[in-house]
Protein backbone atom coordinates (compact mmCIF):
# COMPACT_ATOMS: atom_id res chain seq x y z
CA UNK A 1 0.00 0.00 0.00
CA UNK A 2 1.61 3.91 -0.73
CA UNK A 3 0.55 6.45 1.17
CA UNK A 4 -0.57 9.51 -0.72
CA UNK A 5 0.62 12.78 0.97
CA UNK A 6 -2.20 14.61 2.89
CA UNK A 7 -0.17 17.60 3.97
CA UNK A 8 1.56 19.19 0.99
CA UNK A 9 4.19 20.48 3.01
CA UNK A 10 7.62 19.03 3.04
CA UNK A 11 8.99 16.94 5.97
CA UNK A 12 11.40 19.85 6.52
CA UNK A 13 8.45 22.68 6.33
CA UNK A 14 6.46 20.66 8.75
CA UNK A 15 9.43 20.48 11.61
CA UNK A 16 10.42 23.97 10.83
CA UNK A 17 7.18 24.94 11.53
CA UNK A 18 7.18 23.26 15.02
CA UNK A 19 10.03 24.74 15.84
CA UNK A 20 12.12 21.47 15.92
CA UNK A 21 14.88 22.87 13.20
CA UNK A 22 16.26 25.64 12.17
CA UNK A 23 15.90 26.94 8.58
CA UNK A 24 20.19 26.53 8.72
CA UNK A 25 20.17 23.39 9.72
CA UNK A 26 17.57 22.19 7.11
CA UNK A 27 19.68 23.98 4.15
CA UNK A 28 22.17 22.15 5.91
CA UNK A 29 20.49 18.98 5.59
CA UNK A 30 18.96 19.33 1.80
CA UNK A 31 22.23 20.03 0.36
CA UNK A 32 23.72 16.47 1.93
CA UNK A 33 20.59 14.82 0.98
CA UNK A 34 21.67 14.13 -2.58
CA UNK A 35 25.20 14.35 -2.12
CA UNK A 36 24.56 11.26 1.02
CA UNK A 37 21.64 9.35 -0.83
CA UNK A 38 19.59 9.52 2.29
CA UNK A 39 16.71 10.74 3.02
CA UNK A 40 15.85 13.82 5.18
CA UNK A 41 14.62 12.37 8.15
CA UNK A 42 18.08 10.41 8.69
CA UNK A 43 20.07 12.61 8.00
CA UNK A 44 17.99 15.21 10.77
CA UNK A 45 18.22 12.19 13.16
CA UNK A 46 22.02 11.66 12.62
CA UNK A 47 22.70 15.39 13.12
CA UNK A 48 20.79 15.49 16.02
CA UNK A 49 18.54 18.46 14.90
CA UNK A 50 15.45 15.61 15.32
CA UNK A 51 14.81 12.63 17.19
CA UNK A 52 13.42 9.72 15.70
CA UNK A 53 10.11 10.79 17.20
CA UNK A 54 10.13 13.84 15.55
CA UNK A 55 10.40 12.46 12.54
CA UNK A 56 7.81 9.70 12.83
CA UNK A 57 5.16 12.40 13.71
CA UNK A 58 5.69 14.53 11.17
CA UNK A 59 5.42 11.82 8.88
CA UNK A 60 2.24 10.15 10.40
CA UNK A 61 1.02 14.00 9.87
CA UNK A 62 2.33 14.35 6.55
CA UNK A 63 0.82 11.36 5.08
CA UNK A 64 -1.82 9.96 8.11
CA UNK A 65 0.13 6.84 8.26
CA UNK A 66 -1.01 5.49 11.44
CA UNK A 67 1.80 4.62 14.27
CA UNK A 68 1.68 1.11 15.54
CA UNK A 69 3.44 0.94 18.71
CA UNK A 70 6.17 -2.26 18.88
CA UNK A 71 6.64 -2.58 22.73
CA UNK A 72 3.99 -4.53 24.16
CA UNK A 73 3.11 -6.60 20.99
CA UNK A 74 3.47 -10.38 20.52
CA UNK A 75 4.47 -11.27 17.20
CA UNK A 76 3.11 -13.65 15.35
CA UNK A 77 6.07 -16.12 15.21
CA UNK A 78 5.62 -18.61 12.44
CA UNK A 79 4.98 -15.11 9.94
CA UNK A 80 7.76 -13.51 11.64
CA UNK A 81 9.69 -16.77 10.77
CA UNK A 82 8.70 -16.17 6.57
CA UNK A 83 10.66 -13.62 6.27
CA UNK A 84 14.93 -13.80 6.81
CA UNK A 85 16.04 -11.67 9.83
CA UNK A 86 18.43 -10.16 7.51
CA UNK A 87 16.38 -8.73 5.00
CA UNK A 88 14.02 -7.33 7.98
CA UNK A 89 16.92 -5.29 9.06
CA UNK A 90 17.78 -4.24 5.20
CA UNK A 91 14.28 -2.55 5.12
CA UNK A 92 13.97 -2.15 8.79
CA UNK A 93 10.31 -4.01 8.94
CA UNK A 94 8.48 -6.51 11.25
CA UNK A 95 5.55 -8.41 10.18
CA UNK A 96 2.65 -8.02 12.40
CA UNK A 97 -0.58 -9.90 10.92
CA UNK A 98 -1.83 -11.51 7.93
CA UNK A 99 -5.49 -11.52 6.57
CA UNK A 100 -5.53 -13.60 3.49
CA UNK A 101 -3.06 -12.00 1.19
CA UNK A 102 -2.28 -9.12 2.64
CA UNK A 103 0.64 -8.85 5.08
CA UNK A 104 0.51 -5.52 7.99
CA UNK A 105 3.92 -4.73 8.51
CA UNK A 106 5.35 -1.98 10.99
CA UNK A 107 8.57 -0.11 9.20
CA UNK A 108 10.39 3.31 9.63
CA UNK A 109 9.76 4.24 5.96
CA UNK A 110 6.38 3.40 5.26
CA UNK A 111 7.08 4.93 2.15
CA UNK A 112 9.46 2.49 0.15
CA UNK A 113 8.33 1.03 -2.70
CA UNK A 114 11.25 -1.77 -2.37
CA UNK A 115 9.86 -2.82 0.80
CA UNK A 116 6.36 -3.39 -1.05
CA UNK A 117 8.08 -5.04 -4.03
CA UNK A 118 9.74 -7.49 -1.73
CA UNK A 119 7.18 -8.30 0.07
CA UNK A 120 5.29 -9.15 -2.87
CA UNK A 121 8.52 -11.06 -4.85
CA UNK A 122 9.39 -12.97 -1.51
CA UNK A 123 6.07 -13.77 -0.02
CA UNK A 124 3.42 -13.49 -2.77
CA UNK A 125 1.46 -11.01 -0.23
CA UNK A 126 0.12 -7.19 -0.45
CA UNK A 127 1.35 -4.76 2.00
CA UNK A 128 -0.27 -2.22 4.43
CA UNK A 129 1.92 -0.61 6.52
CA UNK A 130 2.47 1.63 9.77
CA UNK A 131 5.04 3.46 11.25
CA UNK A 132 7.43 3.27 13.91
CA UNK A 133 10.57 4.71 14.57
CA UNK A 134 14.01 2.23 13.61
CA UNK A 135 14.99 1.84 17.39
CA UNK A 136 11.64 0.05 17.98
CA UNK A 137 12.16 -1.98 14.86
CA UNK A 138 15.63 -3.23 15.83
CA UNK A 139 14.41 -3.83 19.17
CA UNK A 140 12.07 -6.31 18.41
CA UNK A 141 14.26 -8.25 15.79
CA UNK A 142 17.19 -8.30 18.27
CA UNK A 143 14.58 -9.40 20.87
CA UNK A 144 13.36 -11.93 18.62
CA UNK A 145 16.65 -13.42 17.52
CA UNK A 146 17.84 -13.81 20.91
CA UNK A 147 14.79 -15.50 22.14
CA UNK A 148 14.17 -17.61 18.97
CA UNK A 149 18.19 -18.18 17.89
CA UNK A 150 17.27 -16.81 14.80
CA UNK A 151 19.92 -14.89 12.21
Amino acid sequence: MFYKRVVHKPLGKILLEKGIITSEQLGEVLSLRDKEKKLTGEILVEKGYASEEDIMFALMSQYEIPYFPLKNYQLDFELFMRFPVFEMERYEFVPVEQIESMVSVVTSNPLSKRLVEYIRQEATLDAVAFISTPSEIREVLKRYKEQYGVA
